[in-house]
């Protein structure tokens, strides 16, 4: 339809009348005679324009429907050629992974015992890769079809235990993310806290993938695995065993034929550590024990029996004692002795957990030192969350001799243990094969009115320059007070770059709490130049005494 282009009025002409008529509406001086002809004329001016401007807003609103409708095909056409597009599945899987992982939360047994029932189906479900299903077709496809993406499997007590209803919707979900997972190899974790027995139907239903177990994981206080008991000798893939709580022999020997298991992690009640020597223990090559403290010695038991499961380990392994405090006080000198085991383990690191009496800490280091020998010993490291630990010099030195250091230990970190440069220079004489050393310092702790200890001052600093001292030593940790002249430290690391060749000399530098102090330029950048060494410079974990991050 052909529109006439619309004409302006002349009538915008009587437009400059506009201060004659004002100044007569202000003075009440009579008006212009031809006043009521110039209104008469405007009102079908006015009528006009109204129509001219409904009949453009109508085509304003075709003008901008128009241009929605070609802005979203234009984005549709132009989405065809977003980069994201041609990703390939592989890489669209691996985000989806990364997702999924990023934003189910996480639950350990430091946590509550018991998660919120929504969180535990949105783990189990996966329900961060149901979310990026429904963006479109592909991704669903990708989401849903990859079996890697359901490996996981994360069973909480409170899906069986709330009512019927929801424990047919667990084992549903169950059923569906072990048949998207289809061959792909499953990472299994189940959590029954406060006493809860596990879910027999679900471990059956688990027991029949046993061949695609990974890794698994079961924590509860009274661990009845009988429902998995058709798993066993058909776990291949089986490389990491998870187990907290207290447990039968008969419920372990359902992991007796493993071939592959070479990683465990145990904590258990005292009764239930000899049972775990029916276990593969000779393929292991990382084991970590969680023990606390207290309740075999109220018994007149072995103070600590999960030591007993290193003699049965044969090839070098990693081994990790976590201790924590019990409600149970006991004077450790009227405990009966740990008995004596020699083991093949390559680095020991002993962590105190919690609020751990620091005199306890102290004993306890000394009875594990003097029930041990080590000949394959590589690397030893003290850890404690609340307090320091006070170096057991004479045991140490005697377990040295006992297990042959002077031709075994590379690494000794000390960054939670309080000794004296007389302990450690004497230490170091025994470890002529020494290369990676980690010490610290304490500020003065006002709570536990310990006074402060410094450690790392110039007079140690030139002290281990002297080249009989840990001649391989290339790699040093310092977590202190800085207290010392840093051209004493640049002078350390120039002759032990000289003592080592062509060797690399590298040097962790942490300052503790309010102990930050600068560099001189001219040494900063003289280290900076050397090639063969490896400066670092930063806070202690969050400037927190511990192990640095």
């Amino acid at each position: 339809m052909t529109t006439t282009a619309f004409i302006r009025t002349e009538l915008l002409s009587l437009l400059p009348q506009k201060t004659r008529i004002r100044e007569n509406t202000r003075s009440y001086s009579p008006p212009p005679t031809d006043l009521r002809s110039i209104i008469d004329s405007i009102r079908p001016e006015l009528s006009r324009y109204d129509a001219e401007i409904s009949r453009l807003r109508a085509e304003l609103k075709i003008l901008e429907e128009d241009r929605l409708e070609l802005e979203t095909f234009h984005d549709e056409c132009y989405s065809l050629l977003s980069p994201i597009r041609r990703l390939p599945p592989e890489i669209l899987s691996h985000i989806f992974a990364q997702h999924d992982l990023a934003s189910t939360p996480i639950l350990d047994n430091a946590q509550p015992p018991q998660p919120p029932l929504p969180t535990a189906f949105l783990r189990l479900a996966h329900g961060p890769l149901m979310v990026v299903s429904q963006v479109c077709a592909r991704w669903h496809d990708i989401a849903i079809g990859t079996p890697t993406l359901w490996e996981s499997v994360d069973l909480e007590s409170i899906l069986w235990e709330t009512s019927d209803r929801v424990t047919a919707k667990m084992m549903g979900i169950l059923e569906e993310v072990l048949e998207r997972g289809r061959n792909s190899s499953l990472f299994i974790a189940i959590r029954a806290p406060g006493g809860t027995h596990l879910h027999i139907p679900s471990l059956e239903l688990l027991a029949k993938h046993a061949e695609r177990w990974k890794w698994i994981s079961i924590a509860g206080l009274s661990l009845d695995l009988t429902g998995l008991s058709a798993a066993r000798g058909n776990m291949p893939r089986l490389t990491s065993l998870s187990l907290y709580g207290d447990f039968s022999a008969n419920s372990i020997s359902t992991f007796k034929d493993a071939p592959r298991l070479e990683s465990a992690e145990f904590g258990c009640t005292p009764g239930s550590w000899d049972v775990l020597q029916q276990l593969p223990l000779s393929q292991i090559r990382s084991l970590m024990c969680f023990e606390p403290l207290g309740f075999a010695a109220a018994m007149g038991n072995n103070p600590l029996p999960c030591l007993a499961l290193l003699s049965h380990l044969v090839a070098p392994v990693d081994f990790e004692l976590r201790l924590t405090p019990t409600v149970i006080h006991h004077n450790w000198d009227l405990t009966p002795p740990i008995p004596h085991t020699t083991s093949n383990i390559s680095s020991l690191l002993i962590e105190f957990l919690q609020h751990f009496p620091e005199p306890q800490i102290g004993v306890t280091v000394a009875k594990i030192l003097d029930s041990l020998t080590l000949p394959a010993i590589k690397q030893i490291e003290f850890d404690a969350e609340q307090y320091s630990v006070p170096w057991p010099h004479n045991e140490f030195l005697a377990l040295g001799k006992r297990s042959g250091f002077s031709t075994q230990l590379q690494a000794l970190h000390l960054w939670d243990v309080v000794i004296t440069q007389y302990e450690l220079i004497e230490c170091l004489g025994e470890l002529p094969v020494l290369e990676r050393l980690a010490l610290s310092d304490f500020p003065a702790d006002i709570v536990s009115d310990a006074p402060e200890h410094l450690l790392i001052t110039d007079d140690l600093l030139v002290t281990l320059e002297d080249r009989s001292i840990v001649p391989r030593l290339a790699s040093l940790g310092l977590q202190g007070l800085l207290k010392f002249d840093n051209e004493v430290l640049l002078k350390l690391i120039l002759l032990r770059l000289d003592l080592l060749g062509d060797g690399e000399f590298n040097v962790e530098l942490y300052w503790l709490k309010g102990c930050f102090r600068e560099f001189e330029k001219d040494i900063e950048d003289r280290i900076s130049q050397l090639k063969r060494c490896q400066f670092f410079f930063g806070p202690a974990n969050d400037e927190i005494i511990g192990d640095p991050e």
